[in-house]
């Protein structure tokens, strides 16, 4: 195992582990005028509407990050 690889594979691993908390954070509210209103456009009563979806969406990505991360490092 090079040093590349480690690298890369910490990389992968922070930046799926950062999509999932990125996720739960708009689920949760915090940060989903941020999020839809930057991907929508939406104002404040629309965003409600994308805030599960979007938030669902970054984790899986998330997921599919570390899967990414654990098959290929």
């Amino acid at each position: 195992m090079t040093w590349s690889n480690i690298i890369g594979g910490v990389l992968t691993c922070g930046i799926g582990l950062l999509l999932m908390i990125t996720g739960l954070m708009v689920m949760r509210g915090k940060w989903s005028r941020i999020v839809a209103g930057n991907l929508f456009n939406d104002d404040q009563k629309s965003v409600s509407r994308h805030k599960k979806v979007i938030g669902t969406l970054y984790i899986s990505l998330g997921v599919l990050c570390l899967l990414f991360d654990l098959i290929v490092f």
